[in-house]
């Protein structure tokens, strides 16, 4: 694999090389245009499941960018979040739903890591926790999921 270029970056393709800047390093590779048989069942099944986690981490890169704690400095956050979700979840997309960037909601890995332990004591007949709300923030049948977790985080630095 050829690491160096002589006039800066280059990102491309060029026959059958493709360079591209990894970990801030310019690399090139070779690619094999034509495989032997690029349409084998299981070749087929593999793509139909990778394109609905290309969906979701199209959705979630931003959460999921620095939500793995134990990712090696030699894969992204991309490749972590493919490499756990090709063994965990079983969606296949149709040629037409993938074009449509569709996305099938599964139990997906986004991170992983450890979270700071959260204290509890009992105070009378109430659970009292070391999370921080905003001032004047109630929860009701009305306040979403989203709203409560984003309240969380803005308070608890530590999430």
């Amino acid at each position: 694999m050829i690491t160096t270029f002589p006039i800066g970056y280059y990102r491309g393709r060029i026959e059958n090389m493709v360079g591209y800047v990894r970990c801030g390093r310019q690399v090139f590779r070779s690619i094999n245009d034509r495989p032997f048989n690029p349409q084998t069942d299981t070749q087929m099944r593999q793509r139909t499941k990778l394109a609905n986690i290309l969906s979701a981490y199209r959705t979630l890169s931003s959460f999921v960018r620095e939500s793995y704690q134990t990712r090696p400095p030699s894969l992204t956050a991309y490749n972590m979040f493919v490499k756990n979700n090709l063994r965990a979840t079983d969606v296949f997309l149709d040629k037409r739903e993938a074009l449509a960037k569709a996305c099938v909601v599964a139990e997906f890995n986004v991170s992983e890591g450890s979270l700071p332990p959260i204290e509890t004591k009992a105070s009378g007949d109430r659970l009292v926790t070391s999370l921080l709300l905003p001032v004047g923030f109630s929860i009701d049948e009305t306040t979403t999921l989203g709203e409560v977790s984003s309240r969380l985080v803005g308070c608890n630095a530590s999430l």
